[in-house]
């Protein structure tokens, strides 16, 4: 009698164990398909699954908003939605350019690389950067129409140019439009041994402006050994401001040239038209030029600082 009691007391006892396995065994089911159909894990059975958000949309502001159909934050027409709401994605591809709102143009016999975009006062767009000729790279120039095709009028009848600067390999990494039309592109160009400063000046036709340096181009030494202009820039006054970095005993450093309008130094502007500044303990790569409204310059890039790379800037008068 007192086992059979002693029995009742643990099969009493052992109930709510096993209620409890059951139920964690029923969550981890129940989790187990949600994650399957992708629905939110809900601890309580009573509430319908199905009338809760299923799909989630990253709106950039800090996680992601649930989306709910065509209510506010859906993926229909609400905002925040993947639709045409506000909050959701609008850059989509214009279909009216190019080819589906594409443009894939080969410009030399191999390679081509497109660097630097201008847009004309007319709409019209440049892309500049440098081309294989069959031998070696030399500077290359496009031009499309607003929509997307290429404007044969310049450098006609093919619509692009690829210019040959120095005596081998010329890298067009950026390219200006002035208040005239004509067209800046500049980078670096071998001069034989090592690579110098080069700007090409072209006329809004396409071709070479030949009142510009040496037959519309010019080649610059800045340092010791090799110069690497990245970046171009126009002053209010016509100058042009060419930056990037040179060589300077054993290390790379910030440098600026600046040239007047027809492309000789501006004497001026630094030591003899140049600019050759250390900014850290080693390697400074100057990379991108901007003018400030009130005439300052301003060189950017990365710097080594040791053991690691890290964004620096220079201001110059």
């Amino acid at each position: 009698m007192k086992r059979n009691q002693g029995n009742k007391q643990k099969n009493i006892q052992s109930k709510p164990l096993r209620k409890i396995m059951v139920m964690i065994i029923a969550m981890a089911f129940v989790f187990t398909a949600c994650q399957k159909e992708k629905k939110p894990f809900l601890l309580f059975p009573l509430i319908d699954n199905s009338s809760v958000a299923t799909t989630y949309n990253d709106s950039g502001s800090g996680g992601p908003t649930p989306n709910n159909g065509s209510g506010s934050g859906g993926s229909g027409s609400g905002s925040g939605g993947s639709g045409s709401g506000s909050g959701g994605q609008t850059s989509v591809l214009d279909t009216s350019f190019g080819t589906s709102g594409k443009v894939i143009q080969s410009i030399g016999s191999a390679d081509d690389y497109g660097y630097s975009l201008a847009i004309q006062t007319d709409g019209k767009i440049l892309l500049g950067g440098y081309c294989s000729n069959g031998g070696n790279i030399d500077f290359c120039i496009a031009r499309f129409n607003s929509n997307g095709s290429l404007d044969t009028s310049f450098n006609s009848p093919h619509g692009y140019i690829i210019q040959p600067i120095g005596l081998s390999t010329d890298y067009g990494l950026s390219l200006a439009i002035q208040t005239d039309g004509k067209i800046l592109l500049g980078g670096r160009c071998l001069n034989g041994s090592n690579d110098d400063f080069c700007i090409a000046r072209f006329n809004s036709n396409g071709t070479l402006d030949t009142s510009f340096g040496s037959s519309g181009k010019v080649i610059q030494p800045i340092g010791s050994v090799s110069d690497y202009g990245y970046s171009l820039a126009i002053q209010s006054d016509g100058k042009i401001l060419l930056g990037g970095y040179c060589y300077n005993v054993g290390y790379k450093d910030f440098c600026i040239a600046r040239f007047n309008s027809n492309g000789t130094l501006d004497t001026s502007f630094g030591s003899s038209g140049k600019v050759i500044q250390p900014i850290g303990s080693s390697d400074d790569d100057g990379r991108s030029l901007a003018i400030q409204t009130d005439g300052k310059i301003l060189l950017g890039g990365y710097c080594y600082n040791g053991g690691y790379k890290d964004f620096c800037i220079a201001r110059f008068k």
